[in-house]
């Protein structure tokens, strides 16, 4: 071993006591309503360039040339992927009776790691294992599914029951429950519902479980080769998926379709949730091919919470450019810049919700300790004795925020 290289092993080690890094990103242009180029697949789902191999920067460097045949595919895809990254803006944390304040952090687990799932995914993709790409589809699916079931269970009962019962004891309620109840019971959803149940069939038959011959990758694709030419185009099950995905939050969260210039009507104090802004509401509207964001908006005007909401922020004055500096906290520093500002709040905020998302885990020893010769007793030993790492988990710490100003 060479000695100058550091053991990843004790990297490793060491870093069981270290705060851990959360970081978040949200792009704006001088023109908030409107879009006119979508992220980069890196910045939509949180991936560092730095992480990517050889053969992954080579395969999105040729699906990002503008003169591929399936340009018009790919820009949709990205689209579709920073509309998935938008959603979390819109996601209220309303206090409910007898609640464990956690509990409303924790509640979108679910889609956070749908996220991460969505992110490994597209990296298998790109690293030409097409197999374990198309089959990090269903969980992905399963758990978007889950994220609305428990989201409107909540919203239903008013309780925060249901989903903390869940994470007491795991126990999952049976697919046919999550999907019947994930979303409304109307015939506008009944299409939606059943596109996500045929998906979820698709996937278990051609990856998720022994699957046949003609699902095979190795079907055409050379042996040692990096990528075939019928596998390099594994994102258009992916997007397909991820449309899927959009449909159910689209439905269950109809104010997508209302964008609200929030720096304008409540300064940098917007309520948690309930809106999305005009930036965000503009990538919804590219995701969405123009007669299907006409329907989705269409049904969105017959919930009677959306019409009431609605007229409540209208009715707010819209703030100056004074009035809104008025209301920065001067906690996060000097503002600085009315845009610049904001998009460093609407950063903070999504640093705190995918931070704040994750519970601590109870301190016992790992699995795979016993598994490394000589490093099973002392990862044990810090496990059992608190060493390097709190007896008591602190809350994760937020130690860099990064914001991005584009000009459309």
């Amino acid at each position: 071993m060479d000695a100058s290289r550091p053991n990843l092993f004790q990297s490793l080690i060491d870093e069981l006591g270290k705060p851990r890094e959360f970081s978040a990103t949200y792009s704006f242009s001088k023109e908030p309503g409107v879009a006119k180029s979508p992220d980069s697949i890196l910045i939509s789902l949180g991936i560092e360039s730095t992480l990517l191999s050889s053969i992954a920067k080579e395969t999105l460097d040729a699906l990002d040339a503008p003169d591929i045949e399936t340009q018009t595919d790919w820009l949709e895809f990205k689209w579709r992927l920073q509309a998935f990254n938008f959603l979390q803006d819109i996601f209220d944390a309303p206090f409910l009776n007898e609640t464990d304040l956690k509990t409303i952090f924790h509640q979108y687990y679910f889609y956070f790691e749908s996220r991460q799932l969505l992110s490994e995914s597209i990296l298998c993709g790109l690293n030409g294992f097409y197999t374990a790409a198309l089959a990090l589809l269903r969980p992905f699916l399963e758990f978007s599914l889950l994220q609305n079931y428990f989201y409107r269970i909540t919203e239903q009962t008013n309780s925060y029951s249901t989903i903390e019962k869940y994470f007491k004891t795991g126990i999952v309620p049976s697919w046919g429950t999550v999907l019947k109840n994930a979303l409304p019971k109307d015939s506008f959803s009944q299409t939606i519902r059943f596109r996500v149940h045929t998906h979820l069939t698709g996937l278990s038959e051609s990856v998720a479980h022994p699957y046949h011959p003609d699902h095979s990758a190795s079907q055409h694709k050379n042996p040692g080769s990096s990528h075939s030419l019928e596998g390099i185009y594994f994102w258009q099950m992916t997007r397909f998926a991820v449309e899927a995905a959009l449909w159910l939050y689209y439905t269950n969260f109809p104010l997508l379709f209302h964008p609200v210039s929030t720096l304008r009507k409540f300064g940098y104090r917007w309520p948690v949730g309930i809106f999305i802004d005009e930036r965000g509401g503009a990538i919804i509207k590219k995701s969405l091919a123009e007669d299907d964001y006409q329907k989705f908006a269409t049904y969105s005007l017959s919930h009677n919470k959306v019409l009431s909401t609605l007229e409540w922020v209208n009715n707010l004055p819209i703030l100056s450019d004074t009035e809104i500096l008025a209301t920065w906290d001067q906690e996060h520093g000097d503002c600085p810049g009315l845009w610049n500002g904001y998009a460093q709040e609407m950063a903070r905020m999504r640093v705190l919700r995918g931070a704040m998302a994750l519970r601590n885990r109870p301190q016992r020893r790992s699995r795979c300790a016993a598994a490394i010769p000589g490093r099973s007793k002392v990862i044990a030993r810090m496990a059992e004795t608190g060493d390097k790492r709190p007896s008591k988990p602190e809350a994760p710490t937020l130690v860099f925020i990064s914001q991005e100003c584009r000009t459309a």
